[in-house]
């Protein structure tokens, strides 16, 4: 869920979704034809899709890592420095 369709509720889980998904292609491509746009953004969410597979009693899983560093975004150029200085200091 987005934090902006997102209600009291929502917010206090202290979980977040990295973005990173993996898909059977045949279930994912069946399924985005019902994803609609009806949230704040008008927007056409991929993580409505593990509901929709949900719903259809298909498989679902979810894989939580240990160090949240591993899935960071990097969208700015402080977060590629923060991603960067992680990486040059992590033991190989």
């Amino acid at each position: 869920m987005e934090e902006k369709d997102a209600g009291p509720e929502e917010k206090s889980i202290g979980e977040v979704n990295s973005g990173l998904f993996c898909f059977d292609k045949h279930s994912l491509f069946e399924t985005l034809k019902d994803v609609g746009s009806e949230n704040a953004q008008r927007e056409y969410y991929l993580t409505d899709v593990i509901g929709i597979l949900q719903r259809r009693k298909q498989p679902v899983a979810a894989f939580c890592v240990d160090d949240p560093m591993e899935v960071a975004g990097v969208n700015t150029a402080a977060e590629l420095e923060r991603v960067a200085d992680y990486l040059e200091r992590k033991p190989r």
